[in-house]
């Protein structure tokens, strides 16, 4: 639900509320002044009564009709005058609700009790016609303030989701910062203006950081291939004992290891910068082939078969360098993790590939296995960013991948 939305149904909650309760007092001061309108004139009307007592004296001699009620009443009372709405008795024709004065006065000595009645039909019908005009005036208004506030909030918030379209379309990779415009409400000025002021600086620790990587795993190639050249001539010498032999092949082991993580997040940075742009037709069963005939004599030595699946060619469109090396990733990791004697299977289709290939259990959480630096299996020298350059390619070619295993078995998937 946008911020428009929500705001709106908060007022329309609110002003139903007061819709509701305005149309109910609405319609109880309509009815309360009625009242008092008929009130006042059955009063009148016992005001009259009682000056034409003072002249017939006898209750008979009056006029009265049928809704005037008068008695003379014994003893002490107090004297008061009550109104209140009534409903016909059931033995009368009247079918309309009636308004009453009950009332006891003293006069000449002598207590009456008065009851006049005047039916409400009238009034009700007036009732009934002014009511749902009212209504009707009060909807309108309701639904014309919404309207409005809704057009208001919109031109209001126009500068707001001008900046949030801006800033989804904000890539720090692109190196274009989020403009400041100066907007004439205050807070999203403010907004835009510090916006421009976040962005910026993001966009300049981004490209001090994505040198800095840069260089420094370019210039860590030289002194590590150096390091690994000395020792190389070292373990050449006829002068070592075996003990000096052990010492300077952990060291060299160590070297390639720094190697192949210089190497790795080079790669995983210069994807990250878009340096792999040019995108053609190319064959992945041609480059499943070369791979697996490239890792023949591996293959042929833990006794690994291969099962390959193909229906022919199968073009996509990628970086040629990349799908080299999102292939080698994978098969070289299949031959890595598997067993003696066990097998490979390559399925390539027109809309998917699946590589499949024996081991045993990993150990650990699976739904880690394409973070970097993780290792699950028992190949603890392994720097832990094969499957996540494998990710991260799927992500820029626009494919996807995922990982399933089931007891000894482990299965790539990547969907084009």
């Amino acid at each position: 639900m946008n911020l428009l939305d929500k705001s709106t149904r908060y007022y329309l909650v609110y002003s139903l509320f007061v819709f509701s309760v305005g149309s109910l007092f609405f319609y109880f001061s309509i009815r309360q002044v009625i009242n008092d309108g008929i009130d006042e004139a059955l009063h009148q009307e016992k005001v009259i009564l009682i000056e034409n007592l003072r002249y017939e004296r006898a209750i008979d001699s009056l006029k009265l009709n049928k809704d005037f009620y008068i008695h003379t009443i014994e003893g002490q009372h107090k004297e008061y005058d009550r109104y209140r709405t009534v409903r016909p008795s059931q033995d009368t024709t009247i079918k309309t609700k009636q308004r009453q004065l009950e009332s006891v006065f003293l006069h000449d000595g002598q207590y009456f009790i008065l009851k006049i009645r005047q039916s409400l039909q009238r009034e009700d019908e007036l009732i009934d016609s002014i009511v749902p005009v009212g209504l009707v005036m009060f909807m309108i208004l309701l639904v014309g303030v919404l309207m409005i506030n809704n057009m208001i909030s919109v031109r209001v918030w126009a500068p707001f989701y001008s900046i949030l379209d801006r800033l989804k379309s904000y890539d720090v990779k692109t190196g274009v910062v989020v403009q400041y415009t100066p907007v004439n409400i205050k807070e999203f000025d403010q907004l835009s203006h510090n916006l421009y002021l976040m962005t910026s600086k993001i966009h300049e620790d981004y490209r001090s950081q994505k040198e800095f990587n840069e260089n420094f795993s370019h210039e860590l190639q030289t002194p590590l291939a150096i390091i690994q050249n000395n020792l190389e001539n070292i373990i050449q010498s006829p002068n070592l004992h075996e003990e000096d032999m052990n010492h300077i092949s952990g060291v060299m082991d160590a070297v390639k290891r720094i190697t192949s993580l210089s190497k790795g997040l080079l790669l995983l940075s210069q994807i990250d910068n878009n340096q792999f742009p040019e995108v053609k037709n190319v064959d992945i069963v041609s480059v499943s082939r070369k791979l697996v005939s490239f890792f023949s004599g591996i293959i042929e030595n833990k006794k690994i078969v291969i099962i390959e699946k193909y229906s022919g060619a199968v073009w996509i469109k990628c970086n040629q360098s990349l799908i080299d090396i999102l292939m080698t990733n994978i098969i070289s990791n299949a031959i890595r993790h598997n067993i003696d004697e066990g097998y490979i299977s390559i399925d390539i289709t027109m809309d998917k590939m699946e590589v499949s290939n024996s081991g045993k259990p990993l150990d650990g959480d699976v739904n880690t296995i394409f973070d970097r630096f993780v290792k699950l299996g028992e190949k603890k020298n392994s720097i832990g960013l094969g499957l996540p350059i494998v990710k991260k390619i799927c992500e820029v070619s626009g494919f996807t991948v995922s990982y399933k295993n089931n007891e000894a078995e482990h299965t790539i998937t990547i969907v084009f």
